[in-house]
């Protein structure tokens, strides 16, 4: 199977940690090292200076609803390689950014196989999985309006960088208000494994 690489891109309450954490669960139930890095998760708790080593770079972004500087991302993710990759290396909320495309490229040369899953839902479903979820580490309760202009960052930026990165690595969809994600997580686990028909560019 090789070492793989796997990016979760979608909107915010698509339920992109969520497929993280059950992809995470079912490659270690059958046996294969996996790391889930939920990078929102990770750039936050460093932002709060839970991991020190990158507190000083987020700059108090995240707080301000503003992107973190891309050399904070490589750093963090690299922290994570050191010092050999895991069999499976799930990022969930990368892309965020047009600007991310060529960082992620570069990143998938350092393995044998690189999956993009893309997760689409509805603007209304995701701005109320947002509104009415938990707060999560260094995140206060969003309301609708700032629900909103997350999904507009994928609406105008991530919608981009998924197109461009399509074009270059093996790609899926799915939509997260028909499927679960332990159905995802499967599904995609058996692809990966060979047990299952190759992945197609869309299964909604």
């Amino acid at each position: 199977m090789g070492n793989i690489l796997i990016l979760i891109a979608g909107p915010a309450g698509a339920g992109k940690s969520t497929l993280g954490d059950a992809l995470r669960a079912v490659a270690s139930k059958n046996g294969t090292c996996c790391l889930h890095v939920s990078l929102g998760d990770a750039l936050r708790a460093a932002e709060v200076g839970a991991t020190n080593d990158f507190h000083s770079g987020t700059s108090g972004a995240l707080r301000r609803n503003e992107p973190v500087d891309e050399a904070v991302v490589r750093a963090l993710l690299h922290s994570y390689l050191t010092p050999r990759p895991p069999a499976c290396f799930v990022v969930s909320g990368y892309p965020s950014y047009e600007r991310q495309v060529p960082d992620i490229l570069n990143l998938a040369r350092g393995f044998d196989r690189t999956l993009l899953v893309s997760l689409q839902c509805s603007s209304t479903t995701a701005i109320a999985r947002v509104v009415h979820r938990p707060p999560r580490t260094g995140e206060s309760t969003l309301s609708a309006s700032a629900a909103r202009r997350r999904y507009g960052v994928y609406d105008n930026d991530t919608r981009r960088a998924i197109m461009r990165l399509e074009r270059r690595l093996e790609t899926v969809s799915f939509n997260t208000e028909q499927l679960t994600a332990s159905f995802i997580a499967n599904r995609l686990h058996a692809v990966l494994m060979g047990s299952a028909n190759p992945i197609v560019r869309s299964s909604q």
